[in-house]
């Protein structure tokens, strides 16, 4: 009785408020609540679950998380979840959501997306662990969410838990925002369920109108990133093929050949460059007619795909994520357009994309493409003296770091002009190297530069890695790992190395490789090893 009184109190408060509302006004509402709960749950799942090195370390994550939680605040979550289930809705079944059905295969769809990789991502020889509780608990969790959307939140956990030993030990750079961007999606939709085990509305509009701008958010600021560089009037797109050449992209093809390439693009730079910049900038305005948002979702698979081609980035996740709100969007809005495309939530949207930095937190994806690249290549040397060039995926789960290969922070004596992919933001840098004619003007101008990027204690931490990463997998007597064969697609493709037996790895070196495109040639202009050291015959302790 009790809880039929307050649930009835409760509704009949909301309904009041929203009677006493024009429309308008309660749909911004609607789209603004959501939006605040979106960041602070996002924000408490992201920085609760991000574990200290030590934690991975552990067999079982899990318990690791409960032990930084602690009792007091592990009860504070227990009570909340009882009063939702009690006196709210948050056992409420799929079908009491509006299109509840197409909820569920949407959020099932991204579930089993971000399971995949991390189900599949093989054992962590860095922490010497492989977290088999966990990618059980994540396989079985999907049925479960597939039933309730209550089990959303368990399964969302439970990834990031997995997820964040790829941040640590950080080696520089990023690997993650396009498996986040899938996560934080999920997030929304949990933020979402929030509202309704509350509130009891139903309604899945403000939902959809936040999706939407939190997927336009990521490709719109990237836009702008490239307008504030003045992309469109002075990047050489076909100077791409080249750099991801030389980080393994396509490698069983002769250099001559991906110059070729190079050529056959470069009549159509101006083309390509528009195009981006016409997909990407005109998400800002997604939402002004429905015709326009579907559009945009298929050219964005359209433009992940190209960017495959020519770059070895397979973005996955993303066309996952584009590709199911397209299909979420043609099977809800014949009853829902109105409610989304119309002038009210369209001046919302663009508000909220433009402003995406500070709630969606995307990637900003901008800056020049140049002639020179700098790749950093692990060698394995056994004890015969035979050098192998060791293959990124021998790193796994790491191997997107090391095919990104963003190690110049080893470098002590000089400048290292592009970052990986032979990109800048320094327009002066960029310049500069369309103008050199040769090795020697490169060289020249990474001494007159003071960009040292020099970093003992990222070096130390490359070394500490690999010694206890190759000296766990030798010891470890090269686990018989059976998901190979069904890992998911990497997001950056290398067809460079190879992958010697760790048991007989005596030394490792780290070799930077530079390569340079005067116009002509495509010629690696200096390999110089920059430190090499030998490895344990046991595992690191």
């Amino acid at each position: 009785m009790l809880r039929l009184s307050a649930a009835k109190a409760w509704q009949a408060a909301q309904t009041r408020v929203r009677s006493s509302m024009p429309a308008a006004v309660l749909r911004t509402f609607e789209i603004l609540l959501l939006l605040i709960v979106f960041v602070a749950v996002n924000t408490i799942v992201e920085r609760l679950t991000h574990l200290s090195v030590s934690s991975y370390h552990e067999p079982f994550p899990a318990i690791e998380l409960f032990r930084r939680l602690g009792w007091l605040l592990t009860l504070v979550i227990a009570v909340g979840v009882v009063v939702l289930a009690r006196f709210g809705h948050l056992l409420a079944p799929w079908e009491n959501l509006e299109f509840g059905g197409k909820l569920r295969v949407f959020v099932v769809i991204l579930a089993a997306g971000i399971t995949w990789p991390l189900v599949t991502a093989g054992y962590n020889y860095y922490f010497d662990q492989g977290y088999a509780f966990e990618k059980v608990l994540l396989v079985a969790l999907l049925p479960l969410v597939w039933w309730r959307p209550l089990f959303v939140y368990p399964m969302i956990t439970v990834a990031y838990l997995l997820l964040w030993q790829l941040a640590e030990p950080s080696l520089g750079g990023s690997i993650l925002p396009h498996k986040l961007q899938v996560l934080r999606a999920l997030n929304l939709f949990a933020a979402a369920f929030v509202v309704y085990s509350v509130t009891g509305n139903r309604s899945a509009r403000s939902f959809l109108v936040v999706l939407c701008c939190f997927v336009a958010a990521a490709y719109w600021l990237s836009a702008l990133a490239k307008l504030n560089l003045a992309w469109l009037s002075e990047d050489q797109v076909h100077l791409i093929p080249l750099s991801a050449y030389a980080h393994g992209w396509l490698a069983f093809l002769p250099a001559d050949r991906i110059v070729e390439i190079s050529r056959q693009m470069m009549p159509f730079d101006g083309v390509l460059r528009i195009f981006v910049i016409a997909v990407e900038g005109l998400c800002l305005v997604l939402l002004w007619r429905r015709w326009l948002c579907f559009s945009l979702l298929v050219l964005m698979i359209v433009f992940h795909l190209g960017v495959f081609a020519i770059y070895g980035f397979l973005f996955w996740t993303w066309i996952l994520l584009d590709a199911a709100l397209l299909g979420l969007l043609i099977a809800t809005t014949g009853k829902t357009g109105a409610a989304i495309f119309n002038w009210q939530t369209f001046a919302v949207s663009v508000v909220l994309i433009a402003f995406g930095a500070a709630w969606a937190k995307p990637p900003q994806l901008g800056w020049y493409d140049t002639p020179l690249t700098y790749t950093y290549r692990v060698e394995a040397i056994d004890e015969q003296g035979q050098v192998s060039h060791v293959h990124p995926r021998f790193f796994a789960p790491y191997d997107d770091v090391f095919t990104m290969s963003g190690f110049a922070f080893l470098v002590r004596d000089r400048a290292v002009l592009v970052n990986s992919y032979g990109v800048t933001r320094d327009r002066d840098v960029m310049r500069a190297l369309m103008d050199s004619g040769d090795a020697a003007e490169v060289f020249e101008m990474e001494q007159m530069n003071d960009n040292i990027r020099h970093n003992e204690v990222i070096s130390a931490r490359l070394k500490e890695f690999l010694q206890r990463f190759i000296g766990n997998r030798a010891a470890g007597g090269e686990r018989a790992n059976w998901v190979r064969a069904i890992r998911a697609p990497q997001q950056f493709w290398s067809f460079r190395g190879e992958y010697p037996a760790a048991s007989e790895i005596s030394e490792v070196a780290l070799v930077e490789v530079t390569s340079f495109y005067d116009g002509n040639e495509l010629q690696d202009i200096r390999r110089r090893e920059l430190v090499r050291f030998p490895l344990p015959r046991n595992s690191v302790e």
